[in-house]
């Protein structure tokens, strides 16, 4: 959903000024923590101090469930929940009913309980039994208020989800137990109950036909996680249950629209769709380019995003997000030349880009705390990037570059916006600068694969010399941290190695780089049980290719 970088979301359409973004950047710099009076910045603090296995021990003891927080330092959307929901007294409140626990991602062995409880993007929010066991998984696209509607919703009612999914289906149920499932993570696969695709999508039409229209948000969230869902499926990978339930929804596209347009609540309600989802569900809903259908449907969709940046209670970086969706249906209306300079390779209309530049500069000066810092800005630099003000991007990302405890993600940010714009010999250096200055193993390793990816796919572009041997050195660096780690193959790390894989994998039968696969494999039987295995089938794979050389 969430675009080259980072998190996004867009402020309004007010105009601020049409003096170059860039040039206004330094009238803030240095100022931007300077206002945030102290009581907003101090986050939930009472976290459970031990280890997991210890919180569960607790949780037995004092008969209580776990509410696990799964996050990073450096993760935007970890930081827009603090700032929405953790700052929150009522959040300190709702945690006297559980034994809160914070797994962060890069604390040791983090990424072997992230295995363990299916969890790997960030920040993701549970409510575990005293065993284990999933009750519950949350959206993390909610305020305090919607947070407690769900909180209290499944600590009241203290049904299995799955138990309450069934109950909506055959009888219905109170207010309390739709918010339960409107407000559930739908998005993350690990939440459809283990149902296979075909049966998941038609459990979310079935809950969206059966919620009761007077519970309008509940409807719009729903309605708008089915349309999501079903916009996910290309028409020619879907299978054929799929594909006719695509056409049902099709059929009955009005009501679900209808629900999710009616005012500004739903539309609020609805903003995660509305504001990341808007090219992928009309293009679903209004397949036919260039049709009136698409036209129509589009300047709706605008609408509801109009109605979600006035709403007062969203957060500054839903505000910045919510001009998203004019970038990506302004994409749906023209064809992209793929030859063309990276520069050239999509106009927009002109004050479309005023706008976009108006709402960064009015986000940027709003992000005042640290939390909120870390959660808009990243973003609203790919906002600038993604209508072509590069020289906007870079400016935001260097200003925040030297105020901030997490480098590596806006050294990330400006390789991006380099290789945007072509200079391709600068995203290099400043990818090479996030590995050297990332920070948590997981991190690191994470970025030292992503480093990897980006050598390559850029290096091509340059023509590089040697390409083979710079990679080399690449992921020798990566392996050489991996093998040291108890989860190193494990959670987050493994499926990062996977797509580190799919990257090299045509250099596989160069010397320099078998060499490197050939040695590090080596060193998998001396692991632990618990990654030894995925260790060994990880190199199996990446070697796949030579042997059937």
């Amino acid at each position: 959903m969430k675009s080259t970088f980072v998190s996004l979301f867009s402020l309004g359409h007010g105009l601020l000024s049409l003096v170059s973004y860039g040039s206004l950047l330094s009238s803030t710099n240095g100022q931007a923590l300077a206002s945030e009076s102290p009581a907003k910045e101090h986050a939930f603090d009472k976290w459970f101090s031990g280890s997991p296995e210890q919180a569960f021990a607790t949780a037995k003891a004092t008969k209580k469930p776990v509410f696990l927080y799964w996050g990073a330092v450096w993760c935007p959307p970890c930081h827009e929940i603090k700032q929405q929901v953790f700052t929150k007294q009522r959040f300190l409140e709702l945690m006297e009913n559980v034994v809160p626990v914070y797994l962060d991602g890069d604390t040791e062995r983090a990424q072997i309980w992230g295995e363990k409880l299916k969890v790997s993007g960030y920040p993701t929010l549970l409510l575990l039994d005293s065993d284990g066991k999933e009750i519950y998984r949350f959206t993390e696209s909610v305020n305090i208020q919607e947070f407690e509607a769900a909180f209290l919703g499944t600590i009241t009612h203290a049904k299995p989800f799955a138990t309450l999914v069934n109950k909506l289906q055959k009888e219905g149920g109170p207010r309390e137990e739709w918010k339960v499932a409107a407000y559930a993570n739908w998005s993350d696969p690990s939440i459809e109950l283990g149902l296979p695709d075909e049966k998941a999508l038609a459990l979310k039409k079935d809950l969206a036909d059966k919620v009761p229209a007077e519970f309008t948000s509940e409807k719009a969230l729903l309605s708008a996680s089915l349309l999501e869902g079903a916009a996910a499926f290309g028409p020619k990978d879907a299978k054929v249950e799929i594909q006719v339930l695509q056409k049902q929804i099709r059929d009955q596209k009005k009501n679900y629209l209808e629900a999710i347009f009616l005012s500004q609540e739903t539309a609020v309600a609805a903003r995660r769709v509305l504001i990341y989802s808007a090219g992928d569900v009309v293009k679903f809903l209004a397949p036919k380019s260039g049709s009136t259908e698409r036209s129509e449907l589009s300047a709706q969709w605008i609408q509801a995003a109009d109605k979600i940046r006035n709403a007062p209670e969203i957060s500054i970086d839903t505000r910045l997000w919510s001009i998203y969706p004019e970038i990506t249906l302004s994409k749906l209306k023209t064809s992209v030349d793929k030859s063309a300079s990276p520069q050239k390779a999509q106009e927009f209309p002109a004050e479309l880009v005023t706008r976009v530049k108006s709402a960064v500069l009015l986000a940027d000066r709003e992000a005042t705390s640290k939390y909120l810092r870390h959660a808009v800005i990243s973003g609203a630099a790919d906002l600038l990037a993604q209508v072509k003000d590069f020289e906007g991007a870079r400016a935001l990302l260097l200003k925040e570059l030297s105020q901030t405890d997490t480098p590596w993600y806006y050294h990330s940010s400006l390789a991006a916006v380099e290789e945007d714009a072509g200079n391709y010999a600068e995203s290099l250096k400043w990818a090479d600068a996030s590995v050297v200055s990332a920070k948590g193993n997981s991190t690191r390793l994470q970025w030292m694969a992503s480093d990897a990816s980006h050598f390559v796919k850029v290096a091509q572009k340059l023509k590089w010399r040697n390409i083979e041997k710079d990679l080399a050195k690449r992921i020798d660096q990566y392996y050489s941290l991996a093998l040291t780690l108890p989860d190193g193959f494990t959670g987050r790390n493994a499926g990062r190695q996977k797509k580190l894989a799919s990257t090299i994998a045509k250099f596989n039968s160069h010397p320099a780089v078998k060499g490197v696969i050939v040695k590090h494999q080596s060193i998998c039987p001396s692991l632990t049980s618990e990654v030894k295995e995925n260790c060994t089938k990880h190199f199996a794979e990446m070697l796949k290719p030579i042997a059937a050389k």
